[in-house]
């Protein structure tokens, strides 16, 4: 199991289960927040979420019975 869901991932063997993360909204979200904090220092501290998902290839299955 993987986290980045690199584009080599599914090409592995066998092809790697990996979570997805939205990287550049993230480093995005981040830089804009560390301005408003520069510009306002009062200015809420909290990030807002982003939405991941799990990217299920054949690395990971079912366990037998």
């Amino acid at each position: 199991m993987g986290f980045d869901d690199l584009p080599g991932s599914q090409f592995t063997l066998p092809p790697l289960t990996s979570v997805h993360h939205p990287a550049r909204e993230m480093g995005e979200l981040a830089a804009r927040h560390l301005l408003t904090r520069l510009n306002d220092p009062d200015a809420p501290a909290g990030l807002p979420g982003l939405d991941i998902t799990l990217s299920v290839r054949e690395s990971v299955r079912a366990a037998r019975p």
